[in-house]
């Protein structure tokens, strides 16, 4: 049995879908309808834009033609300064038998260079003669000549670009113009040699008051195309009244001041008054001051500006500032006053002759030594080598453990006896200092100074506020003082040295087959020296000033076995170099030679 709701459903979703079907085909033919309204007014557009090119096309193809067709002068076109745009070539030629028909005899080309007449150029000299047919023409055939590409560009330059036309430089078929190029060529060459100049330099000017700076002007140089167009443009114009061929070079302009050297040679501190010591050391003689001066830079660099835009040999003013140093004048001093002394013994049989007279040589060389305020003092560089060249002898001196003949031996007595002096000399200060590897008999153990060249030296400086002198005296009779001089500012201030020995070496006894080699022993032993000072005699204060090591030195003696023995006669004992002793009362005291 078949259900009857079933039925009735399928048939009413036929009929709903059989109306979808037809509204759809309605929907569809609506729509082809509309889509064809659409491509009727595309076509009404494109007919229109066609007709609008058209016209443009038509518009511009007249406007060509008629431009190119234009038988006037076009537009941009002068002749000097006169315009002769829209001219016919009838009205150009009658122009110009108006302006160049006229004689030039009476004309003057008057050329300058700067404010002053140089040349003169006359028209009759000239010959010129104007070719009127050929102007034209050469005028006329500015956007005129050549394909239509290369006329509308012309046309259109010339609307933006004026030209003005030189007949006597303007390219054409023919010459333009005729003149005599000789005298024109001859006159450009004798302005170019004349007028070619180098700049004339600023100058500066320095004296004690001030700096005067002097404004230069510029250089030129000229080239000949420059100079002749300068000219013919005159002749050109009809006016041959003047130039300045100046306008017409390429400026130099003169070099930039140099405002920092400018102030390096003017800003300088002061100089005080001072004291002055000629190469050799022994000549004193006394510097002037110098005053000190300033210049504001800021000051020159505002001149510097205003160059740029001067005349010639004007002149600008900046002052400068003195400044006068604190020492203005010194009195050269005379030495009356001995700040310290040294004093050593060479009588004695241990000096020999060549000693002796090493010590003169010395001495002779230190004396009248002079050292300035601040200097430092070094006996090896002054005093140098004790060659044989300088006048030393052979003469005993240390050296390997030994005593030895050298050139120069006994030298160490000189610069011993001067470090005495200077350590006694308040203000005088030691800086280099050695003691003897062993010990010397002509002062207290730890007052000696040792020096070798080239490797051991002597130097001192002074610190006191004057120049001080080196004295030297030899005294045949065997007494070596040395003294410095000079102003004593201390003179209530006296040293006092004081040698203390802190431990004693004992020589050794050695043999020997050779007689050459035999030699006194001496001891070695360690020292200390002390320095006390004296205010007006009283002690201030004490202090180690010093401390010498000295190596003992071998008793060298004959083998035994080379002696002949002599019962009757006892042995004598070795020779022993005794420890001098200083005494107070003396200050310093030194012992003698043994």
């Amino acid at each position: 049995m078949i259900d009857k709701r079933k039925r009735t459903t399928k048939y009413t979703n036929k009929k709903t879908s059989s109306a979808k079907k037809s509204s759809a085909r309605r929907k569809n033919s609506g729509k082809k309808k509309k889509s064809g309204g659409k491509n009727i007014n595309t076509s009404n557009i494109c007919i229109a834009l066609i007709a609008l090119a058209a016209v443009i096309l038509i518009f511009v193809s007249v406007t060509l033609i008629k431009t190119l067709s234009y038988d006037r002068i076009y537009e941009g076109i002068y002749i000097n300064d006169t315009n002769v745009s829209h001219m016919t070539k009838e009205e150009l030629h009658q122009y110009l038998e108006e302006t160049y028909g006229k004689p030039l005899d009476s004309s003057v080309l008057s050329i300058y260079f700067s404010d002053y007449l140089k040349w003169e150029l006359k028209a009759s000299d000239l010959n010129i003669e104007f070719n009127i047919d050929a102007i034209v023409e050469a005028v006329y055939s500015h956007g005129h000549t050549g394909n239509i590409f290369k006329r509308l560009g012309e046309i259109n330059s010339l609307k933006n670009n004026n030209i003005h036309i030189n007949v006597f430089e303007e390219e054409f078929t023919e010459p333009l113009v005729s003149y005599n190029e000789d005298i024109v060529d001859q006159l450009v060459d004798d302005i170019i040699y004349n007028s070619t100049c180098s700049p004339v330099q600023h100058s500066v000017e320095i004296n004690y008051a001030s700096v005067n700076i002097v404004a230069g002007s510029n250089g030129y140089t000229f080239t000949e195309e420059n100079v002749k167009s300068a000219i013919l443009s005159a002749i050109n114009s009809m006016k041959l009244s003047s130039i300045n061929i100046k306008e017409y070079g390429e400026a130099t302009a003169p070099a930039e001041l140099d405002i920092d050297e400018i102030a390096a040679q003017i800003n300088k501190e002061p100089v005080n008054a001072s004291y002055h010591v000629e190469d050799d050391r022994k000549t004193l003689t006394i510097k002037p001051f110098e005053n000190g001066f300033s210049v504001d830079k800021s000051d020159l660099q505002e001149i510097a500006q205003k160059l740029s835009t001067a005349s010639e040999g004007d002149t600008f003013k900046v002052n400068i500032t003195k400044i006068e140093p604190e020492i203005k004048s010194l009195d050269m001093p005379t030495y009356e006053d001995i700040l310290g002394t040294g004093s050593t013994d060479f009588s004695t049989g241990s000096s020999s002759k060549n000693r002796n007279h090493n010590l003169k040589v010395a001495t002779d060389t230190l004396d009248g030594y002079i050292l300035l305020p601040g200097e430092q003092f070094s006996f090896n560089t002054f005093v140098g080598d004790t060659t044989k060249e300088k006048g030393y002898l052979p003469a005993a001196g240390y050296a390997g453990g030994r005593v030895v003949d050298t050139y120069g031996g006994g030298i160490c007595q000189v610069s011993t006896t001067l470090y005495n002096a200077v350590i006694n000399s308040v203000n005088v200060d030691v800086d280099v200092r050695y003691n003897h590897s062993s010990t010397v008999s002509y002062v207290p153990f730890g007052l000696d100074c040792m020096i070798n060249y080239g490797t051991n030296d002597f130097k001192f400086t002074n610190n006191t506020n004057y120049p001080i002198m080196i004295e030297g005296i030899y005294d045949k009779t065997g007494t070596l003082t040395y003294n410095i001089r000079g102003v004593d500012e201390y003179d209530d201030i006296k040293y006092l040295f004081i040698s203390t020995e802190d431990s004693v070496t004992k020589y050794k006894t050695v043999y020997t087959t050779d007689r050459t080699q035999l030699q006194s022993g001496k001891n070695g032993g360690k020292y200390t020296v002390t320095r006390v000072t004296l205010k007006n005699g009283v002690e201030i204060a004490r202090e180690e000033f010093s401390k010498s090591t000295y190596r003992a030195m071998d008793r060298v003696v004959l083998d035994p076995s080379l002696v002949t023995p002599k019962p009757s006669t006892p042995t004598p004992e070795p020779d022993i170099t005794p420890t001098p002793t200083i005494t107070p009362a003396s200050i310093p005291f030194y012992g003698q030679l043994l």
